[in-house]
């Protein structure tokens, strides 16, 4: 009679980079991320792809109307393990106004916070949490805007894609040293 060999079930570790060598240039059209394993284009996502990253926001936020030409501010999703991302929604299409979970997404903000958020998230151009200053600058080079606090511990870095009001961008934020904080916003 058949016996079954026992199989083993895969653990996954949550795992940070330090260093990562550059992927290529920056699409700024795309804006792409890589979020547990799985790549993401900010440039076209809408709110179903929220939900297949794992995340869910509240019905009665979703079902909001958002009239044509307007976005929302960040709003809080959450996924079962308790980790967290905050969306911005867009509604540039210019054919009136549509729910907000019919709407594309603007913006997407990851906190790598030490204690929820464990997936690994990277830019993919290569940029990872807890990478240094020095390294993001070497892949992103010279920001356009940065900011560090008075006592040295925190510092934002700021890229965007033209000096126009409504540019896309993306904000690196760090603690003492470290990317804690990915920004992303995308107005195309």
């Amino acid at each position: 009679e058949p016996t079954e060999e026992p199989t083993e079930e895969p653990t996954e570790e949550p795992t940070t980079q330090t260093s990562v060598e550059p992927v290529g240039d920056w699409d700024w059209n795309s804006m792409g991320f890589v979020y547990n394993g799985v790549t993401y284009y900010l440039g076209n996502m809408t709110y179903s792809d929220i939900e297949a990253m794992g995340f869910s926001m509240d019905d009665s936020y979703l079902d909001q109307d958002l009239e044509d030409y307007q976005y929302t501010f960040s709003e809080k999703a959450t996924a079962a393990d308790g980790s967290y991302i905050y969306v911005r929604f867009k509604n540039l299409t210019g054919n009136g106004t549509r729910k907000i979970r019919d709407c594309e997404i603007l913006g997407v903000d990851f906190m790598f916070d030490g204690w929820k958020n464990l997936y690994v998230s990277t830019l993919n151009n290569g940029i990872t949490r807890d990478m240094s200053i020095d390294d993001c600058k070497s892949i992103m080079g010279e920001p356009d805007r940065d900011y560090t606090s008075d006592d040295g511990t925190y510092c934002s870095l700021t890229y965007e894609m033209s000096d126009d009001a409504y540019s896309n961008s993306v904000q690196l934020s760090f603690s003492d040293g470290k990317l804690t904080q990915i920004e992303l916003e995308n107005y195309n």
